[in-house]
């Protein structure tokens, strides 16, 4: 194992990477750097501007390119002093710096910022065999420019045959300088194989959308937190699968995260995903009259939320859009200004498909304005329908709703309104009113 040192006071023509006589650019670590080697990074901003592979070193396109490098272990760049006082930049054209078919390499405690506007992306994802890309503790900074929606990681997988396992981004911060919408974590893939991909315990806080995912098989991600905070951006602050009828075939796993839309929907869990598990999550949705949605679940199969807490922004808590065969348990959905349902069932008017098989049991859902059900008829819901064991409240001007194109006002005519339903007992052991909350076993404060 060897240590490499990068300053801003080497040379590469000169240099050895020995602590004397530094290496002036990452590129040049890296084009020597071999399996367990780390390369330590001296203080400073360092615009690189070449391709690296296995072979060596050649002129670049503006920014870092890194290819072909697959050590058979480890190789680590992080920073010589311990703080985070390293930034990669370009020094021209859209990316900052693009990896593909590599392995086993280790970013810690590196920033990567964008030196201009016109960057579509810090870091590039290529469309080639990767695996084991860990970035932790690392700071991915975009700059944001009119016109465009440039992000701080996106990907480049779009063609091709390649297989894509093992990137992680571990205790990062995605963020976006400047005012307008710039886009978080993109990752989209059409016809390779992308699968384990992680994000964990880290901020997103970017203008438009934080996190979009389409095509990735076992997404993971716990512990972060996805801010979508501009109010001139309607964009979904979290996004697994496509807004739309169909998709690509995705899934994943959530956990102990918070995601917040200034105006748009706060989450959409939409077509093309096929098993996602999200437990202890919680979502706000934002104040846009045609978004701002808590969680939409669109058109995507074989789901469950646990211990999920869901706040609804201009429109619904939680809208199951013709999903199918899933279950929230021990669900949490508050409507605070909203004037539609806090739970909304029905068809996706796109293609015309309808819910079937879902369930909202052992929750509360508590309506402070609009209506606390908006439970469609055989319109909307093929059947199947569990809805049981819940507490409901409404306050302010809120009302109960309607359940199957009846209107219902207390727990009798709840009951009453599922009659003839597929499901015979639903809502036979919810009860209404503000006492019903903590015999839910949830803890809940007015919002």
């Amino acid at each position: 194992m060897a240590t490499i040192y990068v300053r801003k006071t080497g040379d590469d023509t000169t240099g050895t990477g020995a602590t004397g006589a530094p290496y002036l650019t990452l590129a040049k670590a890296l084009s020597v750097a071999v399996a367990t080697d780390v390369i330590l990074m001296g203080a400073g901003t360092y615009p690189e501007n070449s391709t690296v592979n296995n072979t060596g070193q050649t002129a670049g396109n503006g920014y870092l390119t890194l290819t072909n490098k697959v050590p058979a272990s480890i190789i680590t760049i992080s920073t010589e002093s311990g703080e985070r006082d390293v930034v990669i930049a370009n020094a021209s054209s859209n990316y900052v710096f693009a990896v593909g078919a590599v392995s086993n390499l280790w970013f810690d405690n590196i920033t990567f910022q964008s030196a201009t506007g016109a960057v579509q992306g810090v870091i590039r994802l290529l469309g080639a065999a990767m695996s084991n890309l860990i970035f932790s503790r690392c700071r991915i900074r975009v700059v944001s420019a009119s016109g465009a929606t440039n992000s701080c990681v996106i990907s480049a997988w779009g063609s091709g045959t390649f297989v894509i396992s093992g990137i992680t981004f571990n205790n990062c911060s995605l963020e976006q300088i400047g005012h307008w919408p710039s886009a978080g974590l993109n990752l989209e893939n059409i016809t390779g194989t992308v699968s384990e991909i992680a994000l964990i315990d880290s901020d997103v806080r970017v203008a438009a959308f934080a996190l979009r995912v389409k095509g990735v098989q076992g997404f993971k991600e716990s512990g972060n937190r996805f801010n979508s905070f501009s109010p001139l951006s309607a964009s979904t602050a979290f996004q697994l699968g496509e807004d739309a009828a169909t998709g690509v075939a995705a899934s994943g796993v959530s956990s102990a995260s918070h995601v917040y839309a200034h105006a748009g929907h706060a989450a959409v869990i939409g077509g093309g995903v096929e098993g996602y598990l999200n437990v202890n999550g919680t979502f706000w949705g934002g104040n846009h009259s045609a978004n701002g949605q808590g969680l939409v679940i669109k058109n995507a199969n074989n789901w469950r939320l646990q211990d999920v807490a869901i706040h609804g922004g201009y429109l619904s808590g939680l809208y199951y859009k013709a999903a199918t065969n899933g279950v929230a348990d021990r669900c949490t959905v508050i409507n605070h200004y909203s004037t539609s349902p806090a739970l909304r069932v029905g068809v996706n008017n796109e293609n015309n498909s309808k819910v079937k098989n879902v369930a909202f049991r052992r929750g509360v859902i508590w309506a402070r304005s609009g209506t606390l059900f908006g439970w469609e008829g055989t319109t909307g819901d093929a059947g199947g329908g569990v809805c049981d064991q819940n507490a409901y409240h409404v306050s302010g001007s809120a009302t109960l709703g309607s359940i199957r194109g009846t209107a219902v006002t207390d727990m009798a005519s709840i009951r009453a309104a599922w009659a003839g339903y597929s499901t015979q007992s639903n809502d036979r052991s919810s009860r209404v009113g503000l006492t019903a909350v903590p015999s839910a076993g949830r803890r809940l404060i007015e919002p």
